[in-house]
């Protein structure tokens, strides 16, 4: 590799001095001898590896939110329907309650009215 280095070196210096700096030529003629290091590449599974390995890890953290969130909403789901249930038995009660109430206050007044009409008739029949 320093034996390239100086090479490279050497023929630019006499590039230069020949005015062939400017010119491509003599990169050419250096590309041809084979004094010109080319850099390889890195492969193309090596440079996707990296974002590949953090896309399989979002997407593995993606799928254990999902499953968590399923997991939430399908326990949410089933405490409003247990509460549903819970609401709507309590508000059946609450109607039976009420009608029941409605009920013996109309028996209520019906005996009131009875009772009234009987204590009017019998002050008649006292003062008579």
């Amino acid at each position: 590799m320093a034996r390239l280095i100086s090479f490279v070196l050497i023929f630019s210096a006499a590039a230069s001095m020949l005015d062939l700096a400017d010119d491509t030529d003599g990169l050419i003629l250096m590309q041809r001898a084979g004094m010109v290091a080319e850099k390889a590449l890195p492969e193309v599974a090596e440079v996707l590896s990296k974002p590949k390995s953090i896309f399989d890890d979002m997407t593995s953290g993606v799928a254990k939110l999902e499953q968590r969130l399923a997991a939430i909403q399908s326990t949410n789901a089933a405490d409003v329907a247990a509460q549903r249930t819970a609401y709507e038995r309590n508000l059946t009660t609450h109607r039976n309650e009420n009608s029941a109430i409605e009920d013996f206050n109309a028996k209520l007044e019906t005996d009131i009215l009875k009772l009234e009409e009987d204590i009017s008739k019998l002050r008649s029949e006292s003062s008579v």
